[in-house]
């Protein structure tokens, strides 16, 4: 957490930050916010936070996570709440360094969906 020119001292206001993002439940994973990694660069001016909310994929439901983001900063004592989104897709490294059939760099798989095979 960044703090700059604070009117409460930065240890208060970084605690106060901290317990209330710790007490909202992250909607997909039933943790905090904060340990999944979905709250980031946590920055804070005065009574004023900036905050990033990194979405794991495009259909995580991040306005229903960002109203209680709100609601909880608010609460304690937050006038300024600053939220930026991001999508970041994690990659899936162990399929994408396996090298499954030598040679071959992409697969497509057709199928015509009709049934009816080995009668």
């Amino acid at each position: 957490m960044t703090t700059s020119g604070s009117s409460d001292s930065p240890e208060t206001l970084d605690s106060r930050i901290k317990s209330a993002l710790e007490g909202i439940e992250d909607p997909v994973f039933a943790v905090d916010p904060v340990t999944s990694r979905i709250v980031r660069d946590i920055e804070t001016r005065g009574n004023a936070v900036a905050l990033t909310l990194a979405k794991p994929t495009p259909s995580y439901p991040s306005q229903e996570l960002e109203s209680r983001i709100r609601a909880a900063l608010q609460a304690s004592g937050t006038t300024d709440v600053s939220i930026r989104e991001l999508l970041d897709v994690p990659e899936a490294q162990a399929l994408l360094s396996k090298n499954r059939i030598p040679g071959v760099k992409n697969v497509v798989a057709v199928s015509s969906g009709k049934g009816g095979v080995g009668k």
